[in-house]
């Protein structure tokens, strides 16, 4: 698989609500930084884990206000890409210079089990609630689409981590 948004990419963004968010998730190898996992290719992230993976890459992690913001943009879910899609032109489900897609890949819940591949997505934020627990951007779907800025988990389970930077 190939491997995208490595250490070196600081150029591949788009601009929204004043940052510059990362146009991928972020992959990192297991080790770069202590708690990553590694599932279907695609890099887990613990809490710290993401903030860390965030500084090291010269970015760090949208605050629970952040989502909160690019989910006022207006969103959309993508049943096909499996996913949903942020920002202004959200409906034309393709990458535009106005549209931030966010992918379903589900995450490690704190048994060590990879969950919701197909039909979930949970990006840590760098917003903690206290010791135990942070917010996240949760999304998805089951008997009804779901989409949270204000969702909690314990910062030990892994999820998936997008970039920001500010201008």
């Amino acid at each position: 698989m190939r491997r995208r948004n490595s250490i070196e990419d600081k150029d591949n963004y788009l601009i929204l609500n004043g940052l510059k968010w990362d146009l991928e998730n972020t992959y990192l190898p297991v080790g770069t930084v202590s708690g990553i996992r590694e599932g279907n290719g695609y890099s887990y992230f613990t809490f710290d884990a993401a903030q860390d993976a965030a500084a090291l890459k010269g970015k760090r992690c949208p605050t629970q206000q952040e989502f909160a913001a690019l989910r006022g943009l207006g969103y959309s879910i993508d049943y096909n890409k499996g996913g949903f899609w942020f920002g202004v032109d959200r409906d034309l489900k393709e990458k535009s210079i106005q549209s931030l897609f966010f992918p379903f890949r589900g995450g490690y819940n704190t048994t060590g089990n990879l969950e919701g591949t197909t039909y979930s997505g949970v990006y840590w934020s760098s917003s903690p609630m206290n010791g135990t627990y942070a917010y996240n951007l949760n999304m998805g779907y089951d008997s009804s689409i779901y989409l949270h800025t204000s969702n909690t988990s314990t910062k030990a389970e892994g999820f998936s981590l997008r970039c920001v930077r500010d201008l």
